[in-house]
């Protein structure tokens, strides 16, 4: 299926991207004597969980170049639109706050990289999830990107 293609590679393209921002980062992780695991939970959770969970995003744009780049073009978006692209941040935000105000990091760093894990291991199933609503709303995306 040609959209979950589109997925898989939106998907691959944001975690090499996700990848290379965090190799630069490692200096600022080893200066500030930061734990391997929160290194690791910190990028799995960015770059499996929230690159997944923009990938829904498409659904709401108002124009959408498919094939010539890796990239979504957010041109003209809605404030819905940026809504939802915030709204992991917020939640992986929240969850950071959570474990912090109870002083257990290292349970933090377990959890979202189970959350991280689960997310990968169900990325076909969301990606069928995606597909369906775009299916569902196919028409009236289609619409959107005319105008």
């Amino acid at each position: 299926n040609l959209m979950k293609t589109m997925f898989e590679k939106k998907f691959r393209f944001y975690f090499f991207l996700t990848l290379i921002v965090a190799m630069i980062c490692i200096p600022s992780y080893v200066s500030h004597d930061l734990s391997i695991l929160f290194f690791v939970s910190s990028f799995l959770i960015i770059s499996v969980f929230y690159n997944i969970s923009l990938l829904l995003n498409f659904l709401f744009v108002n124009r959408l170049d498919m094939w010539s780049s890796p990239f979504f073009n957010y041109q003209g978006s809605s404030l819905f639109t940026i809504i939802c692209q915030l709204l992991p941040i917020g939640l992986i935000f929240a969850t950071v706050m959570l474990f912090e105000l109870f002083d257990c990091q290292t349970l933090g760093c377990i959890v979202f990289i189970i959350i991280s894990t689960l997310t990968y291991v169900f990325k076909n199933k969301i990606f069928d999830i995606y597909y369906r609503l775009y299916r569902r709303n196919r028409y009236s995306i289609m619409e959107r990107f005319s105008k």
